[in-house]
């Protein structure tokens, strides 16, 4: 089926034999690129190395936004999209975030602050993907400040296993579980 839509298309397929990445420099290169922005990444905040998937997935929001030699200096995304992508929306990876859950019964003076950390954009939304170390699940919300300069100590916190955060990714935050 892929291959009939390929032929369509007039696109060449070439490809590789399996286990050898060696045969496609250009992926390889690509890839050694994603993967050492998600260490720096990782590193320039003390996040622990158990959440390498959202400082890869971070890497790849990035790396589709910025130019590139190849592509005459236009983005990925902008050759995909036509247009530029705007970029006012990002912060710093693991940065803190002061998340305001949004709960109906409250006054707007009563509210508690839960303080969570950046990961990144939530994909096709103008929401925050934010990781809770009380609750060890992510959540997406707008109603987010932000206090990029500071770095949280990863170490003091008692993070559990990364295979149990994510959550479904919920756009509305019914309860804080801030301490």
């Amino acid at each position: 089926m892929f291959h009939g839509v390929c032929d369509e298309a007039g696109i060449r397929r070439q490809l590789t034999a399996p286990y050898s990445p060696q045969q496609n420099g250009v992926m390889e290169m690509k890839n050694r690129t994603v993967m050492e922005m998600a260490r720096a990444l990782l590193k320039s905040m003390k996040i622990p190395g158990r959440f390498w998937v959202e400082a890869v997935r971070h890497s790849v929001y990035l790396l589709n936004r910025l130019p590139t030699k190849a592509m005459g200096d236009r983005t990925p995304y902008e050759a995909w999209n036509g247009r530029k992508p705007h970029l006012g929306h990002l912060r710093i990876f693991g940065c803190k975030g002061h998340v305001r859950p949004r709960v109906t019964h409250l006054k707007n003076l009563m509210i508690e602050v839960c303080q969570w950390f950046y990961f990144d954009i939530k994909e096709g939304n103008k929401a925050h993907r934010m990781f809770n170390p009380q609750s060890n699940k992510i959540m997406v919300s707008r109603d987010v400040v932000f206090e990029e300069t500071e770095i949280w100590s990863w170490d003091a916190a008692k993070v559990q296993d990364f295979s149990e955060i994510v959550e479904g990714e919920r756009s509305i935050l019914s309860s804080c579980h801030c301490n």
